[in-house]
């Protein structure tokens, strides 16, 4: 696993300069400008809204949270392995939705409300990304040299990506939730 991380650290590298550069931009752009504070609001309740059609919150318990969470996480993390190098979209949208939740919210809520599970969970997204990229890399190499290496290197690290998604929506399940006001 560490061998896989090593041999593709610029890649990661690069795909968390992408995502904590665009999440400064957009807490930047959000307060700025009326079209993309606007948008923030509409995916963010929108997304609110889905969740709360699906869910009863008054049944709704830490465990059944936890799989909501989880099946959520694993749905994103499998869309950024197969999406390649479109899956930048996706690192976009999340360093928004994010960047809009600080703008929103404000530092302490931001860091009361996502700092439990985003200390992972973030992490497991970035790697989730970047298991994607490497695997059409991957690909592309195979095709070319006939080794599979990038793309072992892509499945240990998507693995390692589920690990990561697996311990950060226990934690925001268990414990980020309960923090959150209803």
């Amino acid at each position: 696993m560490i061998d896989s991380l090593k041999r593709n650290k610029n890649i990661i590298s690069l795909v968390s300069l992408i995502y904590f550069q665009s999440f400064l931009v957009f807490s930047f752009l959000i307060p700025h400008n009326q079209y993309f504070f606007n948008l923030g609001n509409e995916i963010f309740y929108n997304f609110k809204s889905q969740i709360l059609s699906e869910v009863n919150l008054k049944a709704l318990n830490s465990f059944n949270l936890y799989l909501l969470i989880l099946s959520n996480n694993l749905k994103v993390c499998l869309l950024s392995y197969i999406s390649g190098f479109f899956n930048i979209f996706i690192l976009l949208i999340n360093s928004f939705i994010l960047s809009y939740v600080l703008v929103k919210f404000g530092i302490k809520k931001f860091v009361i409300f996502v700092l439990p599970h985003g200390v992972i969970e973030i992490p497991a997204f970035i790697l989730a990304i970047s298991s994607g990229i490497i695997f059409y890399i991957g690909v592309i190499e195979y095709l070319r040299k006939k080794s599979l290496e990038r793309v072992i290197d892509s499945l240990r690290i998507l693995s390692l990506s589920i690990i990561l998604f697996i311990i950060a929506g226990f934690i925001e399940s268990f414990i980020t939730f309960r923090i959150i006001p209803h």
